[in-house]
């Protein structure tokens, strides 16, 4: 028995490429593209967004479990900066910014000339925290607008995402249908935020489902990475309630999850790349299964 994990999929509530956090109902775009802080800045402001300016540990989280994953650069740009004033941090409207979350000895401007606010991807104690880098730097970046910004545009949308039932076609009495020769289905579609997954349950930004198949710990992997997921991972507190609430009502007793200590004995690690900051190891033990 095992429990899979992926993103949901993009909402129609913001424009393509840009993907709602559900819990600020703020839209974000993830440039893979390198650019400076200004040449990120302009390009955000380009697709009618700017710069994502970070206001909430919720927010944080949710941004670097989409940035985590970049390979090949050790920052991506955020909407904060001191170039105004030393050490007095503002966001790209101008406004000072409330919440931040500076690694160790951070902000530091080592070089004199760090004034902008990067999220610190490479292998380091405050990776996933911020840092201060020269603008000049080639980074990736985030984006931010609010839903309330978006201009209405046309959108494609798969097959995969998109759900549809067939709505009864009601007929009064009092409406004549003698040239009726058939009546046509009405048929609603709606974009599902899990797609085709067999009995999602949509969780925040991602969608989780249970399989009761018996299966070792890699072959229950596979089935997650074929539905384009891996594992589940619990990074939080409450992801871990979450989960054991809709485990609770379940008569099977474990289920795989995607810790693992594959690579070096005892130094744990979860399969789908996500930071081991948060266990719930059962006293004494350490199972790869809840």
């Amino acid at each position: 028995m095992s429990m899979c994990k992926r993103p949901a999929f993009l909402s129609a509530a913001c424009d393509n490429g840009w993907e709602l956090d559900p819990n600020t109902r703020e839209c974000f775009k993830f440039g893979n593209e390198k650019k400076t802080w200004n040449g990120s800045r302009a390009a955000c402001q380009k697709l009618g967004g700017d710069l994502a300016t970070v206001k909430s540990p919720d927010e944080q989280m949710y941004i670097y479990n989409r940035v985590r994953r970049i390979t090949g650069s050790r920052g991506c740009w955020i909407g904060a900066s001191d170039t105004t004033t030393e050490n007095i941090w503002k966001g790209v409207d101008g406004s000072p910014i409330i919440y931040t979350d500076w690694g160790q000895d951070e902000p530091n401007n080592l070089y004199a000339a760090d004034n902008c606010a990067s999220i610190s991807l490479g292998p380091s104690p405050n990776q996933g925290r911020w840092n201060d880098q020269n603008c000049t730097l080639m980074f990736p970046y985030v984006c931010r607008k609010s839903v309330s910004d978006l201009i209405p545009s046309s959108r494609t949308m798969t097959a995969s995402t998109l759900t549809a039932i067939t709505k009864e076609v009601e007929t009064p009495e009092d409406k004549d249908y003698s040239d009726y020769d058939h009546l046509p289905p009405t048929t609603m579609a709606w974009e599902s935020p899990c797609g085709y997954m067999l009995e999602p349950i949509h969780f925040e930004e991602f969608c989780y489902e249970i399989n009761d198949l018996l299966a070792t710990w890699q072959d229950a992997r596979t089935r997650c990475q074929r539905d384009g997921g891996d594992l589940l991972s619990i990074t939080t507190k409450n992801e871990q309630l979450y989960i054991e609430g809709r485990l609770k009502s379940r008569m099977l007793r474990n289920y795989w999850i995607g810790a693992n200590d594959h690579g070096t004995e005892g130094r744990w690690k979860w399969s789908n790349g996500d930071p081991y900051f948060y266990f719930n190891w059962d006293s004494g033990r350490n199972y790869t299964f809840i």
